[in-house]
């Protein structure tokens, strides 16, 4: 146990999944920050990422085009 890192209580597949996780709220606080910047009155960011996420996954939905989901044999004859 004297290794270098033996301290550190996190592993590097657990910072992965913590940056890929947090990218979509980076990407949001990059948007709030350039609309801050410009002089727009930028309120509702979080309303439309959740608008946007809720209706991309209804149209994915629509069109069969869900990931991991295998695509549904139409019953039509």
């Amino acid at each position: 146990m004297n290794g270098v890192g033996t301290w550190f209580p996190f592993s590097a597949d657990m910072i992965r999944g913590l940056l890929s996780s947090a990218a979509p709220l980076m990407l949001g606080s990059l948007g709030a920050l350039f609309t801050e910047l410009s002089g727009a009155l930028g309120i509702f960011i979080e309303g439309f990422m959740a608008l946007g996420s809720f209706f991309s996954w209804i149209f994915a939905g629509w069109t069969g085009s869900v990931p991991g989901r295998a695509p549904q044999k139409s019953k039509r004859r």
